[in-house]
């Protein structure tokens, strides 16, 4: 998917600490970084 693998993880861990519940959006094909 052309992410980074820190920079994504990174993402992930921001994103579940504001909304746990909204896995969906983190799959990495609906990740879009930069």
């Amino acid at each position: 998917n052309g992410l980074i693998p820190f920079d994504y993880i990174n993402h992930c861990l921001e994103e579940l600490a504001k909304s746990p519940t909204e896995l969906e959006s983190l799959l990495p094909w609906n990740v879009k970084l930069g």
